[in-house]
């Protein structure tokens, strides 16, 4: 479910999201349960179209911090930037539950890979199994589209 936005163009169908400059926040959730989840793992994926099936692959921890976006031509100003993704593929984020809660940056994500994002508990609410997951598009210039798939494995006692 989209449950937040701050731009002007979000579509969302069976398989595939396009998104113009600014975020997208939406919330993933598993068929409904009695009890709570204990998150053993969390697999994502993005595509560049038709269903994807995230089924675990190299494990992914979060930023230290979200590196500035280049102001300049060569990429290189301010020192230490990220030049914008050039694949039409978001930048994504997830809401660490942990503490006050924050919004963290994962490494860039290939298109057509599976990732299994580290420490899941932290990211999954025991009570729904909710992941909230944020795409970003850096670029004004142009949308991305693409498709996305979330695996969520645990126990509920």
């Amino acid at each position: 479910s989209l449950v937040a936005s701050d731009n002007q163009f979000v579509t969302k169908e069976a398989f595939f999201m396009n998104l113009g400059a600014g975020t997208a926040t939406f919330a993933y959730r598993p068929i409904p349960f009695q009890g709570r989840l204990t998150a053993t793992e969390i697999h994502l994926a993005l595509g560049q179209g038709g269903p994807v099936v995230p089924q675990g692959g190299k494990e992914l921890g979060p930023l230290a911090e979200i590196p500035p976006l280049c102001t300049d031509g060569n990429n290189t100003v301010p020192k230490g930037c990220q030049a914008p993704r050039q694949d039409f593929m978001p930048e994504v984020e997830i809401f660490d539950r942990t503490g006050a809660g924050a919004w963290v940056r994962l490494p860039r994500m290939a298109a057509e890979a599976s990732y299994t994002v580290a420490n899941p508990a932290r990211y999954v609410d025991p009570a729904t199994g909710q992941i909230l997951v944020r795409f970003v598009n850096d670029n004004p210039q142009s949308s991305v589209g693409f498709g996305f798939g979330v695996t969520l494995v645990g126990d509920v006692e």
